[in-house]
Parts: structure tokens; C-alpha cells; sequence
């Protein structure tokens, strides 16, 4: 009977440990939301890095209605953790059975925690909230009944402490020297395995896991310490110096990295390639002395989604047959690119210096490091995440589970591997060559955010990055008032003086984002109906819908605006805008398909585009 008791117990505690192992937490994403109407109020979702966490955010702003399928057999807990600007509330219902159940309602101002009792259900959660309010990492933690397992194990110990102090009243040294042996070498054993499986844990936790299980957890929302780069009071985050590294590219371009569109919209082909950066930290095989061309921008001219030999600066080099300096970091602002040609660009004498204005974002990084700048530091600078994982078990959560993972991982990609050590094409699957015996596609079409359009014998295949896109929906008018527009403008006007005083010529490359290339041919290729149908697939946040012609109309907004300063204060303005868009409607992608930044072919025709301008006024000689 004592044997059996403690097969008993054994089988008990199973059933318990998985239980406890696969509790899982739901995400609460806006994607996922049931039937949305403009009437709701507004409501989008973002993900932002906060303390090394990637953590999911929902902005309400007025009235807005969150629903989302509830269907548990078991009790759960709902996580509310929210922030408000000023006074706003929030009710939460249950809607089963055609019934409106209130679960929680709440007065908040500021920050406000609250964990709400979710009875076992089939039907539909409501969150509705009054206000202006940050929602951060909603979640519903969903276990599996455990009570009965417990109980029947109470039982069965209690059962066993019975039997053993009859066994003492009533000794049986045959049947206890029997079990004796078997049960101390099996407790052993099982207490060994036991140990070290929890001191692992305990001191990955403690410590820190290798950077590889750091890198794998990316879907957890884990940020992994990324040793290219580094952090400064004065820049910012920064590529780190001397570095002779590789660089390793799979799974898509930044548009599916950060959730805007799923990953079997266009499968990339991993690439790995080499990245060297000099003693200035910045992408070039060696400091120069002397150079013709200072090179300043953001991601789109240190092109870290290339290999060095086909970014522009290279290539401009190449052309040129003069040395140019690629002093381009990504998520750098004009303020930040100013302290580089201050710090250093400055110091090497070039005859140009060349600012690579990047139309999608600079405006705002503009804002963002003015805000960083006024707390001399003490902030830090907001960056943007990706897309997590909406369903997490427990198990999953520890990095014993990621151990076992990375493992399984190297094994099954080894291979691979060794055929990707070659150059990551500017598009994995060429969508630029006509493929015989494939006949293009007929009809344009939208698939989960790419779009497919016919040009010529070709097919182009493309998506466009959300943030961008709604960069169209803002007039010159309003981005002339913006405070990162008079940042922008003034800290151009110091470039032109410190190039001036230097004896170099600033010459600004104006770089268009995707879809002011892109949207002629979409105009052309679809239906306004089909058209904000397909927008609305990126602006899924936003259900009031889009302008097509407001959009339209400020499409070359930025364009505009940056000529006019240019002209007014005599600085010289090379805009690629109209080529990258001839391109386009021959049928050749110049942007990656799944990405922002340009392919191969865009880095290319921007290099020629640039040279043939420095050469036609004089800018290709020495200074004398």
C-alpha cells in the first residue's frame, strides 16, 4: 500500500508541475479586437522599449470600446496597468449569452494598476474608456484547475504519514529493507536532476543568459545587449568603435520586424555579411586624413542593411574616384549629425559636405532629441519595438526552455548557415528580373499588406511602413509650425556656417520615404474604393479611415519645403524623388520589398544621381 501511495503521489504532482508550467497570458492586441466602428473613439497600438522590455501599448483617446474574445474554461485575471493624462475611467464587461455583466469600473489619474477576476466564460470582453490613456502590456493570465490534484495529494501524504507510523509501531524489516534502498537512490537522483535544473535557472536569472538565448527571445519582448553598439551623453546610441564584425540578416526587413505585416507576406533569405567601423565609430575600413566628400545622414547612409560595397557613399566613391567618408549612423536626428560634423567630419577638411535629409522621420527625431538635449542626458531616448507575442505559457518564460531551443535551433540550421555565408541580395527574391515561364500578374492585388503590381513584364512587390504613410496625412502648412521643422531648419543653417567657415560647400541629398515613391503608382494601379480599403489594413488603428487626396496632396510636402530653404539661403539641394519614382513605374523596386530603406538599385541610382550633380557644378576637383 505505501508503494502505491507513492506511485500515487508521483502521478499527483505531474499534473500539478504542468499545470503550473503552462499558465499563459493572453495578449490584448488592437488587431485582434472584435468588430470595431468609428463611433469607438481613437484607438491605435504601439510598442516601445522600456527598461530593455519590448512592451505593448494601446493609446485611447475620447470614448473608446475595446472587444476581444473571452472563451476560458477556467478563472483567469485580467492585467490592467494604465496611464492617464488628466481625469478618465474605465468599465470592464462581460457579454455572454446576451447578457451585459459589469465586472470593474474605475475613477484614474495617473498611473493605475488594477488585476480584475475573470470567471470561466465563452463570449466577449469589453473595455470601455473615457479619456486619454496609455494601456500598457493589457493581458489576461489564464491557469489550469489545480484543486482537485492538490487535494487528492494532501490525501495521499497524509495517507503515507498514517502508514509510516504504523510501520514504526510495527516494524517489517524485510518489506523496509526492500523499499528502503530503491526509494533513497530514486529520491537522490531525482533531488540531483532537480538541484541543477534550478540552480541553471536561478543563475541565468541572476547573471544573465548568453547573448544567443538573449537574440532568441527576441518574441518575448526580451531586448538583447547588442555589442555593435553603445551608449553616449552626447549621441546617443552609436555604432561602437573598431569593430570587425559580421553582421547577420533573416526574416524579413523592418516593416515585418516590427509587426506591420506578417512575416508570410514575403519570405527574405538570410544574409550575412562583414561590418567594420574606424576609430570614430563610424562605417569605414579606416580614418582618412583628407577627404572630398563628408557623408552625414541616419540609417539610409550608414546602409547597415547592405554590404559596405553596395551602399551609396561607397559606390559615390567609386564614381567619383575621391575619397568619401561615411559618417551616417542609424537613428541619428540633424542635431545629432551637426555634433558629427562638429566633432569630427569637420576636422578632415572635405571640399562637400554632404546631409542626407531623410523625409520619413527627421522632422520628429528632430522633437525626440530636442526633448533629450533640454535634460542634458538624464532621459533617454524613446526607441521603438516590435511586435511580441500575443500567447505565452510559463514554460516558456525560462531560459532553460530557450537553452533547449538555441540547441534544437543550431542543429537544424547548421547547414543553412553555410550557404548563407555569401552577400545578401538587394532583394531575396529578385522582384526586379523577369522570370521565364512565370507570366507576371494581370491584375494589381493587396495580400496582408504587400501590394502586387503588374509593371511591364514585371511584378512589383512591395509594402509601406505605417508611421511613414501617415506622414502624408500632414500639409506643408502643419509641418511648417511643427518645432521639429524650426529645428531642422536652424541646425541646417549651422551646417551651412561651420561648412562655410571650413571652406567646404554643404550640399543637402533630400531622401523620400517609400510611399511618396511608391504612391503615383498606386493611384494608377487601383480604385480609390480599393485603395483606402487596402490603407486601411496599415491605419487598422485608426477606423475613421483615410483622405486619398489630402494625402496626395501632401505628398511632395517635405520636398517643398526643403527647396524653399535651400533656395532663401543659397545652399545647393540634390531630390533623387522623381528618379527613385521613374524606377518604380519601369517596374524596378529601388526600396526593399519588406523594408524602408533602399535595396541595391536605390543606393546605385543615388550615388549616380549625386555624382552627376557635384560633377556638373564643379564640386568633383580639389580644393585649390
Amino acid at each position: 500500500m505505501f508503494r502505491l501511495l507513492i506511485v500515487a503521489q508521483l502521478l499527483l504532482v505531474l499534473p500539478i508541475v504542468k499545470n503550473w508550467l503552462y499558465v499563459a497570458t493572453y495578449r490584448l492586441y488592437v488587431e485582434d479586437r472584435i468588430d470595431p466602428s468609428p463611433q469607438d473613439g481613437m484607438v491605435w497600438q504601439q510598442f516601445n522599449i522600456q527598461d530593455k522590455r519590448v512592451v505593448p501599448q494601446i493609446l485611447t483617446e475620447g470614448n473608446a470600446r475595446l472587444k476581444f474574445s473571452a472563451r476560458f474554461a477556467y478563472s483567469s485575471t485580467l492585467w490592467i496597468a494604465g496611464t492617464s493624462t488628466g481625469r478618465a475611467a474605465y468599465q470592464i464587461y462581460l457579454l455572454e449569452n446576451g447578457s451585459r455583466r459589469l465586472l470593474s469600473q474605475r475613477l484614474m489619474e495617473g498611473q493605475h494598476l488594477d488585476r480584475i477576476a475573470l470567471p470561466p466564460c465563452n463570449g466577449i470582453l469589453e473595455i470601455s474608456s473615457h479619456g486619454s490613456v496609455v494601456w500598457s502590456d493589457l493581458r489576461v493570465v489564464h491557469g489550469w484547475a489545480s484543486a482537485p490534484y492538490l487535494v487528492a495529494l494532501g490525501i495521499a501524504l497524509l495517507a503515507s504519514l498514517v502508514l509510516l507510523r504504523k510501520s514504526k509501531s510495527q516494524p517489517r524489516p524485510d518489506a523496509a529493507g526492500q523499499l528502503k534502498v530503491p526509494l533513497f537512490m530514486g529520491a537522490s537522483i531525482a533531488g540531483s536532476c532537480l538541484l541543477t535544473v534550478l540552480l541553471l535557472e536561478a543563475a541565468m536569472q541572476l547573471f544573465g543568459p548568453p547573448g544567443a538565448i538573449r537574440a532568441l527571445r527576441r518574441d518575448l519582448g526580451e531586448v538583447a545587449p547588442d555589442p555593435q553598439w553603445e551608449d553616449s551623453t552626447r549621441f546617443g546610441s552609436r555604432l561602437r568603435r573598431n569593430q570587425n564584425t559580421v553582421l547577420q540578416w533573416r526574416g524579413g526587413g523592418d516593416i515585418v520586424r516590427m509587426g506591420f505585416i506578417p512575416p508570410a507576406a514575403l519570405s527574405s533569405a538570410p544574409g550575412r555579411y562583414s561590418l567594420r567601423t574606424d576609430a570614430e565609430g563610424f562605417r569605414n575600413t579606416r580614418v582618412r586624413a583628407a577627404i572630398h566628400v563628408a557623408a552625414l545622414g541616419d540609417s539610409f547612409t550608414d546602409g547597415l542593411t547592405l554590404p559596405i560595397e553596395q551602399i551609396w557613399t561607397t559606390r559615390l566613391e567609386q564614381n567619383l574616384g575621391l575619397p568619401v567618408q561615411n559618417y551616417g549612423t542609424a537613428g541619428f536626428g540633424p542635431q545629432q549629425e551637426l555634433r558629427v560634423l562638429r566633432d569630427y567630419a569637420i576636422q578632415h577638411h572635405p571640399r562637400v559636405v554632404l546631409l542626407a535629409f531623410f523625409a520619413g522621420n527627421d522632422i520628429f527625431d528632430a522633437e525626440r532629441f530636442d526633448k533629450y538635449e533640454r535634460s542634458e542626458g538624464s532621459i533617454t531616448l524613446s526607441k521603438t519595438g516590435w511586435n511580441i507575442k500575443k500567447v505565452v505559457a510559463r514554460y516558456e518564460t525560462f531560459y532553460l526552455f530557450s537553452l533547449v531551443r538555441l540547441a534544437l535551433n543550431t542543429l537544424e540550421t547548421r547547414a543553412s548557415n553555410q550557404e548563407a555565408e555569401g552577400t545578401k541580395v538587394a532583394d531575396s527574391v529578385d522582384q526586379n528580373a523577369e522570370r521565364p515561364g512565370i507570366p507576371a500578374e494581370s491584375l494589381p492585388g493587396f495580400d496582408r499588406g504587400m501590394f502586387i503590381i503588374p509593371v511591364n513584364t514585371r511584378t512589383l512587390r512591395f509594402a509601406l511602413m505605417p508611421p511613414y504613410l501617415q506622414t502624408l496625412t500632414f500639409s506643408e502648412a502643419a509641418l511648417e509650425k511643427r518645432s521639429g521643422w524650426q529645428l531642422t531648419r536652424r541646425t541646417i543653417l549651422e551646417m551651412n556656417s561651420v561648412s562655410h567657415e571650413s571652406g567646404a560647400t554643404l550640399v543637402v541629398l533630400f531622401i523620400p520615404f517609400k510611399s511618396q515613391v511608391y504612391f503615383p503608382l498606386l493611384e494608377r494601379s487601383f480604385g480609390s474604393e480599393d485603395l483606402e480599403r487596402d490603407f486601411q489594413f496599415y491605419f487598422r488603428q485608426q477606423p475613421a479611415g483615410v483622405d486619398l487626396k489630402e494625402m496626395s496632396q501632401n505628398r511632395l510636402a517635405q520636398n517643398n519645403m526643403m527647396r524653399r530653404l535651400c533656395e532663401d539661403e543659397h545652399i545647393l539641394l540634390i531630390d533623387p524623388t522623381a528618379a527613385l519614382q521613374a524606377e518604380v513605374e519601369a517596374g524596378r523596386n529601388t526600396y526593399f520589398p519588406d523594408d524602408s530603406h533602399w535595396n541595391a538599385a536605390g543606393h546605385e541610382l543615388a550615388a549616380n544621381t549625386i555624382a552627376a550633380f557635384l560633377k556638373s557644378h564643379g564640386l568633383d576637383q580639389n580644393k585649390e
